[in-house]
């Protein structure tokens, strides 16, 4: 299984933006480099820091291509992106699971070499300390207010747009 190395502080910096835009989809790309058997991530870029309360694809796709021309100027190499799912949105069950979108799973096609973090927040007073998930991701509350899932995914594209879970090791 291929797994996927993260800084605690790169972490606490997704994880604090995403917080603090709570109930807006904060939306990023991930630096850093790769081999066959992992993904190693230096850094996390915000493609807008405000959230987006739903999807406006063009601005979007504006914001991700000047990230990406901006990463390419300070000769970084993007090996993923990353996104929040907050209970406002679909597909977040009772128990904050996280799994990818159709939209997901159309934006790891393009890049099909890349490692996709999705993490999941709800706003509930569920006390538990960091565990690992069955799946390599783990869960957390944070503070008083937060439940978090964080998963990290990547395509299989010999199985028809399925997808992979991949074990996160934080450092």
């Amino acid at each position: 299984m291929k797994k996927v190395i993260i800084s605690n502080p790169v972490l606490d910096t997704i994880l604090v933006n995403c917080l603090r835009n709570y109930k807006k989809e904060t939306i990023g790309l991930l630096t850093g480099s790769s081999s066959d058997s992992r993904w190693d991530i230096e850094n996390a870029f915000f493609i807008k820091r405000g959230g987006y309360s739903s999807i406006d694809l063009e601005d979007y796709k504006r914001g991700f291509s000047k990230l990406s021309k901006l990463i390419d100027d300070l000769d970084l190499n993007i090996i993923g992106d990353f996104h929040c799912h907050t209970d406002s949105f679909p597909g977040i069950s009772k128990e904050c699971y996280v799994t990818p979108s159709s939209q997901d799973l159309e934006d790891m096609i393009k890049n099909p070499e890349w490692i996709y973090f999705i993490l999941a927040i709800k706003e509930q007073k569920k006390k538990s300390s960091r565990k690992r998930s069955s799946s390599g991701g783990f869960y957390s509350s944070i503070g008083q207010r937060f439940y978090c899932n964080f998963e990290a995914f990547s395509i299989n594209l010999e199985r028809k747009r399925k997808y992979d879970t991949v074990k996160i090791i934080i450092n």
